[in-house]
């Protein structure tokens, strides 16, 4: 709008408003030059009494300042108004208005705003005196202009290449993904609403440190499980138990009824004591010694240390691990090790994303979308989170395995099984026991899911009570494990770890890192040794 009209409002302003260039140099008024605190019309003109002198100011400039402006009651004597120079053009070099007087090396100018029928001040520096010709301001102003429009030109394209590089697709760089990036989903792979669940505002995570990128000719090496098997599927109407049809199965690449065997590292968590574990080298002993076909990556999610918190570690533990199982032509699961997993939606969505963008090419991943649900509430919580969750991995994942949690810490599997997820090929339920805890009943929990027609992996189970510690139980451990062969039903035990727990395989703090060489029956625990025993007959 006019500046002009602005005058009045603000009163405290100590800037010419008649033209930008004054403006633009910021070049202030004397105080009694600022606008005035009252005015009043006489003869047909506004005149306007200047207050506010400030301390500072000579009484001589005091009154030179307020000598011109007509009707001043301060004015006591007249001071004359230095003249123009013959070289000026009398003008002001912003708005083009006749010079009225000058003090000092500033120029002021007093003219009627026809608009507002008052007296409106500007002010710049004389041009003789800062050596600053009139017509240089817009040239200086046109080559800044130029050259910041040079420089956007020249930035734009490395902006959009650090944005590709950040997109999580193996390109022309390592940089695998940022857990911060929102991934944008195509249209395809939107994932279905899922009204039950509460959005959470995401939490600022650090960008991951880049791991080498793996790469066909360094994966599934000849006479490998995954060499031999290649991509699994699910069936229902391949199979069963003793000859019968109708019981669901996993199959291998050949459609063969096909039961994988392994082994759960412990949590990923930061601080946890596990941090160690997540290593190629322990992935070697596993498969050498151990003769594990697939092992499990439990990412820890919303406690201390998790992904939620630590992403770049977390992220760091899990590639690590998964390239290893690349390289030595192994089954991965990786887990999205939550009791609440209803509430990180977000996280879920972004982790899962990545991690099929990098990896969806390889038949070795499976998808565990959920640990173990606390929730009773399969309708409502749990099977509507499976449902936004597994078409983000379609997107770049069409045939891998997905592993469904069930309710009440993947217990029951047979309510999951009265309302299965619908439209998607390769869903699998999973099931959890501690073999001194869970016995016959929850055997028939596993039984009526097989019954109703969906497949069944055990993706944890353990040989003591359900916290993890106690007393090794054997006979319950047999029936479990001849229970799941009979059914090829795939199974990976908890935990690879050397806490001062029963359920763990090393002995307490027994880990020593042996890269040419194996653990030690010496180190291993009982339910290390039995397991061992069972994943080499």
């Amino acid at each position: 709008g006019n500046p002009h009209t602005k005058t009045r409002r603000r009163r405290s302003a100590q800037y010419c408003w008649s033209c930008c260039c004054c403006a633009a140099l910021a070049v202030p008024l004397p105080p009694t030059l600022a606008a005035p605190s009252s005015s009043r019309r006489m003869s047909g003109v506004r005149e306007t009494t200047a207050l506010s002198i400030e301390s500072s100011m000579s009484e001589a400039a005091s009154s030179a300042m307020a000598s011109v402006v007509p009707g001043t009651p301060q004015q006591e004597e007249h001071v004359e108004v230095e003249p123009l120079t013959p070289t000026s053009s009398g003008r002001c070099c912003g708005c083009g208005r006749k010079r009225d007087y000058a003090v000092g090396e500033k120029r002021y100018y007093v003219h009627e705003d026809p608009k507002e029928n008052c007296l409106v001040r500007c002010c710049c520096p004389d041009d003789s005196t800062t050596g600053f010709p009139r017509g240089a301001r817009m040239t200086v102003c046109c080559g800044i202009v130029l050259l910041l429009a040079i420089v956007a030109t020249m930035y734009y394209p490395l902006l959009e290449k650090t944005k590709s590089d950040k997109g999580g697709r193996y390109e022309d760089t390592p940089n695998r993904f940022d857990p911060d990036l929102s991934p944008t989903l195509h249209p395809s792979r939107q994932p279905t609403s899922c009204p039950s669940l509460a959005p959470v505002e995401r939490v600022p995570s650090p960008s991951p440190t880049a791991t080498p990128v793996p790469t066909i000719e360094n994966v599934n090496p000849p006479g490998s499980i995954v060499s031999r098997y290649g991509w699994l599927s699910v069936s229902e109407n391949t199979g069963g138990v003793n000859g019968t049809r109708g019981i669901p199965q996993i199959l291998n690449e050949r459609d063969v009824p096909f039961q994988l065997r392994g082994m759960s590292i412990f949590w990923s968590n930061t601080g946890w004591g596990a941090e160690k574990f997540w290593t190629r080298d322990v992935v070697r002993i596993l498969v050498e010694d151990w003769n594990i076909e697939v092992i499990r990556c439990a990412v820890g999610v919303e406690d201390a240390g998790g992904y939620i918190n630590d992403s770049a570690a977390n992220w760091e533990r899990l590639t690590t691990v998964v390239d290893a199982a690349l390289e030595f032509g192994i089954y991965v699961i990786v887990d999205w090790h939550s009791h609440y997993a209803e509430d990180h939606v977000d996280r879920a969505i972004s982790f899962f994303t990545f991690v099929s963008v990098i990896y969806g090419r390889f038949p070795n991943l499976i998808y565990e979308i959920y640990n173990e649900p606390i929730t009773l509430d399969w309708a409502g919580v749990v099977k509507p989170y499976a449902e936004t969750i597994i078409p983000v991995i379609r997107g770049d994942a069409p045939r891998n395995i997905i592993l469904v949690g069930t309710p009440f810490y993947s217990q029951e599997i047979n309510v999951a099984a009265l309302d299965p997820v619908t439209g998607y090929d390769n869903i699998a339920y999973t099931f959890h026991f501690y073999a001194a805890t869970h016995k016959e009943r929850h055997r028939t929990k596993v039984e009526k899911a097989l019954n109703n027609g969906i497949a069944v992996f055990c993706s944890e189970f353990g040989t003591v009570n359900a916290d993890g510690d106690g007393d090794l139980d054997r006979a319950s451990t047999r029936e479990w494990i001849d229970f799941m062969n009979e059914r090829n039903i795939s199974w990976a035990n908890w935990a690879v770890s050397d806490r001062d727990e029963s359920t763990s395989i090393l002995k307490d703090n027994a880990y020593q890192p042996l890269f040419d060489v194996f653990w030690p029956d010496s180190d291993l625990t009982e339910s290390g040794l039995l397991i061992k025993t069972y994943l080499n007959l």
